[in-house]
């Protein structure tokens, strides 16, 4: 009798299976905002791995014995679920389900919109759980506009940057009681002052009405232009115009280009020592230099050239563009195209 009591004890004993259970977990319902939990397991002692059914928006990781989770952001219609599948061995595996709620709300992409000259619109992308009306708030000049697109909303304006940046807000507001509204800055930075020298500026005082326009167009952004004085046989030979310390400057001893046989070039007149006439051909030697000033009353900004003193006791007077045949600065066999002693440009710096 004894030694069959025995026995059973030993079967007993070698029949004992191993059983994986949940002890804890944190949460297994969550927002459309995501978030983290754990979930904490006994293995009695025994290594655990752990696989989600859908680890685009469900990751998990193994520490030891405990399985930690993150829970991806949502925006779609309808409440979704995955499974948290935990393993040791041949044991038998523990499944929790994890849910993630529809998404509730505005989820706006970008929240600022930045309009300049060569970009006068900006979608904002916008992922909505219902209707949502949207508000230009803030804006003094009524600069900007939208219209709703299937993307989202596209803001707009049909002004220029002027010499001020011009701020302005717009409010996403959601039918859903328990939506939050969303506010957008709207912003046209006030530009740099290289840029506001690129485009056509009207001539309003020049020798001769030798020229009509001049047309600034970038070379080496931030550092110089090319200058391109509209009048005939010279469209398409740009002086270089640099940029230093907050001036256009025009150097002279310039070869603009061939046609030919005809070479056109850009030099300076002057007196030196505060007499005579004398043509500086050298390059670099005397320069016109003008500042850009703004009229706020009228929008309009102003170049007025004058010698800057580059050349010491030799005074830049008289800007003169050739057209000089067999070589430049050839004036034997040459003429001017343009020659004056004054040269104020302008233009609106606002639209």
């Amino acid at each position: 009798m004894f030694l069959v009591s025995a026995l059973m004890l030993c079967c007993s004993k070698d029949e004992t299976v191993p059983v994986l259970k949940l002890q804890s977990i944190t949460n297994d319902a969550f927002g459309y905002a995501g978030g983290l939990g754990t979930i904490v397991m006994d293995s009695g002692g025994a290594d655990i791995m752990a696989e989600s059914s859908d680890p685009d928006w469900l990751r998990v990781q193994v520490r030891k014995n405990t399985v930690l989770f993150n829970v991806a952001g949502y925006t779609g219609d309808a409440e979704r679920k995955a499974v948290i599948t935990v393993t040791s061995g041949d044991i038998a595996p523990v499944m929790v389900t994890i849910s993630q709620s529809r998404f509730v709300g505005l989820s706006v992409l970008v929240r600022s919109v930045e309009l300049t000259n060569d970009r006068r619109e900006q979608i904002v992308e916008v992922v909505s759980s219902g209707q949502y009306t949207v508000k230009i708030t803030d804006d003094p000049g009524n600069v900007f506009s939208f219209r709703k697109v299937d993307e989202g909303v596209c803001f707009s304006t049909s002004h220029s940057q002027g010499n001020v940046a011009v701020y302005a807000r717009a409010t996403l507001i959601p039918e859903e009681e328990a939506a939050e509204s969303v506010d957008i800055t709207l912003c046209i930075p006030e530009k740099s002052m290289y840029d506001y020298i690129l485009g056509t500026w009207n001539v309003d005082n020049i020798d001769n009405d030798s020229a009509a326009s001049v047309t600034f167009t970038a070379r080496v952004k931030p550092d110089s232009f090319n200058m391109y004085v509209n009048a005939e046989g010279i469209q398409n030979y740009p002086v270089l115009a640099t940029f230093v310390n907050g001036q256009v400057t025009i150097s002279s001893g310039q070869e603009l280009g061939v046609s030919g046989d005809r070479y056109f070039s850009l030099h300076f007149n002057g007196p030196m020592n505060g007499s005579g006439t004398y043509i500086y051909t050298r390059p670099g030697y005397v320069a016109w230099a003008a500042e850009p000033v703004f009229d706020e009353s009228s929008d309009r900004i102003s170049l007025s050239f004058s010698d800057n003193g580059q050349g010491g006791s030799a005074q830049a007077r008289t800007f003169a563009i050739w057209n000089c045949g067999g070589s430049y600065f050839n004036f034997g066999s040459g003429s001017p195209v343009v020659a004056t002693d004054v040269l104020v440009l302008s233009r609106n710096y606002t639209e």
